[in-house]
């Protein structure tokens, strides 16, 4: 009954059969599929019904589903509950979690709570941009954080790999934001754009006066002209 009611979305009902039944004496179980499916749905007021109870442990896995799904409100209340245990492990899991489900609510949420970013080292933040280049509404959220360096090497590195497979929105981002050097590493990001055929891109970087496509013995030229080649093929 409590799995079935819990999938209604009905807080009332809800409540009518938690008084109803005793929670500590059902199946454990039984107990974590229906604080799934709460979680699953984004039942705020339900979350905090089960968690009134001991026998229920906020540390299953909720946090991630939270992250994949975009609900920010019932992140907010199993990261607050007092049996909620936050370590790195569990920060970068719901980082990578956000970022490979383009969830930008959640990244902005976690940046804004000390529990998940306070200690942050160099090394962790500017990591956090290495996986960012094809997720470009988490990358715009990232770029706003004033902890975020946009010309770190793993930013650059970032803003090279969305040119080389084609990540227009993500490339677009960068260069709105107007702060990383377009023609960085000797103007890499014109010449990976130009070997794999990237048209938009390539196009974009050259509208910046401070990309080079004579660089490097007009690499990106060249690549230009032997990708127009491949594609005749």
């Amino acid at each position: 009954i409590l799995s079935i009611v819990s999938r209604s979305g009905s807080s009332k009902c809800f409540r009518e059969i938690l008084n109803v039944l005793k929670l500590e004496d059902q199946d454990k179980n039984i107990l974590e599929e229906s604080l799934t499916w709460i979680v699953k749905d984004g039942h705020e007021e339900m979350v905090k019904m089960m968690l009134e109870y001991e026998k229920i442990d906020p540390n299953q896995g909720y946090r991630n589903l939270c992250a994949k799904l975009g609900h920010v409100k019932t992140l907010r209340i199993l990261t607050h509950h007092p049996k909620s245990v936050i370590d790195r492990e569990t920060t970068n899991s719901i980082f990578s979690t956000a970022i490979s489900c383009d969830q930008p609510e959640i990244v902005e949420y976690c940046l804004s709570e000390d529990v998940y970013v306070g200690g942050f080292t160099d090394y962790e933040w500017n990591g956090m941009m290495e996986s960012v280049y094809y997720a470009h509404r988490v990358l715009k959220v990232l770029l706003k954080d004033p902890r975020i360096n946009p010309n770190s090497e793993s930013s650059t590195q970032c803003f090279i790999t969305a040119c080389k497979n084609g990540y227009t929105d993500s490339v677009n981002v960068f260069m709105d934001d107007g702060r990383i050097d377009p023609g960085c590493r000797d103007n890499a990001p014109i010449i990976e754009a130009s070997f794999t055929g990237r048209e938009a891109i390539v196009q974009r970087l050259l509208n910046d006066e401070r990309v080079n496509p004579s660089d490097q013995h007009n690499q990106a030229i060249r690549d230009a002209a032997s990708c127009g080649m491949r594609k005749r093929e």
